[in-house]
């Protein structure tokens, strides 16, 4: 009898836990996959790039800076193949895939405070000031001198589970080379950015009242039981 009780107090006051893996990539069939993703270029600051096939970061030259955005706008939401808001992110891994362009440099990857449209922001209307626009500090750094990389973006990732606004990424490289990726209108599926999540969904437990009464029912249970016999 006081190790059904033990057990059933156990059971009533624990916050059960889900492990889910999600990946998310435009095209993938999945409809929370969409992906936002937009190239900025001082060489052209009024130009829009949002439907460019190709993201690229260049911190060589101050002339010809660049850097790209990133967001998948669905990700979180109560439905089935989205992350429920709250849930603890054990891991989130970015990856991109080169057409070749690879760097030696290193290239850092921040979270995004200001909004933005993928068909309608530029390097001018963005503005890339640290700590007001995006991050002071990067959420993930990585050499992308292989074609493929993956960046771990936990922190962020976990940021919007807690309730931050998901505003997506921007990545780029103060000096060095360049980096040149498949964006999420490249003609390949296989090739777009793809966000891979690994969660645990807090499960809703039952309330104070509804917990004490389901012990009392059990204990009065057990006493008409123990009685009968």
């Amino acid at each position: 009898m006081k190790t059904s009780i033990l057990l059933l107090v156990a059971a009533l006051v624990a916050i059960p836990c889900q492990a889910t893996q999600l990946t998310f990539q435009q095209g993938d069939g999945s409809a929370f996959s969409n992906t936002d993703a937009a190239r900025l270029a001082s060489f052209d600051p009024n130009a829009n790039f949002g439907g460019d096939v190709l993201l690229n970061t260049d911190g060589a030259e101050a002339s010809a800076t660049q850097m790209f955005l990133i967001r998948f706008s669905d990700m979180f939401g109560g439905a089935n193949g989205q992350i429920t808001s709250g849930s603890t992110i054990n891991s989130a891994s970015l990856t991109f895939t080169s057409n070749g362009n690879t760097s030696p440099s290193t290239h850092n990857i921040y979270q995004v405070f200001t909004n933005w449209n993928e068909n309608t922001v530029t390097f001018n209307n963005f503005n890339t000031v640290p700590g007001v626009n995006y991050a002071s500090t990067p959420a993930g750094s990585f050499v992308p001198n292989s074609l493929i990389s993956a960046i771990d973006i936990t922190s962020a990732v976990q940021a919007w589970s807690s309730g931050a606004t998901n505003l997506g990424l921007i990545l780029f490289n103060s000096t060095g080379d360049g980096y040149q990726v498949h964006s999420d209108d490249a003609s390949t599926q296989s090739l777009r950015p793809l966000l891979t999540v690994d969660f645990e969904e807090v499960v809703a437990v039952p309330e104070p009242g509804t917990a004490l009464l389901c012990l009392l029912g059990f204990l009065i249970g057990g006493v008409s039981y123990k009685k009968r016999s």
